[in-house]
């Protein structure tokens, strides 16, 4: 997988993580984020305890539960 980094994507990771704890959102699988994931933060600076902030779909049947249910970030926070 190849993964292109928009110019400023790394300064605004910076200056964010400097007040904030950064989580990564989707419905794609999860497994993929984490690929993506690697490809934008590989050494784990922003995105730390990736099990935790990484918030998205374990499997294709979570996916289509999710699409059904019309489950969001809403979902994950308590």
């Amino acid at each position: 997988m190849i993964v292109f980094v928009r110019t400023g994507v790394k300064e605004m990771l910076e200056h964010l993580a400097g007040f904030c704890k950064l989580y990564a959102y989707s419905h794609g699988i999860k497994s993929y984020i984490m690929e993506v994931l690697k490809g934008l933060d590989p050494h784990e600076i922003y995105f730390k305890d990736r099990d935790v902030t990484v918030l998205a779909p374990r499997d294709a049947a979570e996916q289509r539960q999710f699409s059904e249910k019309g489950k969001g970030i809403r979902d994950y926070v308590d």
